[in-house]
């Protein structure tokens, strides 16, 4: 389990990042340049055990969330989903 809070650049190329709870971005949360090319983040629909939980609903991302773009994941990112902050919407992975 790691949770991952960053100012500059965040790549995720591989790895797991699960069972954590926050109030920004349960597994990611990136004020700086985030990329996950692989790996996993769990969101609001894995298991008990796996999911990332954010203590305010869904509005900041219980995967990852961005900001000051305010992009967020809620649900599980595998590893067949990238995810960039630098493009919008569901070409960038966001939900």
């Amino acid at each position: 389990m790691a949770r991952v809070y960053n100012k500059d650049t965040f790549t995720m190329s591989d790895g797991e990042i699960s069972g954590n709870t926050s109030s920004y971005g349960g597994g990611v949360y990136s004020s700086g340049t985030f990329t996950k090319s692989g790996g996993t983040i769990y969101g609001s629909n894995a298991d008990p055990t796996s999911k990332n939980i954010v203590n305010d609903g869904d509005t900041y991302g219980h995967a990852v969330y961005t900001d000051p773009a305010s992009k967020k994941r809620n649900t599980t990112a595998g590893t067949d989903i990238p995810l960039s902050s630098k493009t919008s919407g569901s070409t960038g992975g966001w939900e």
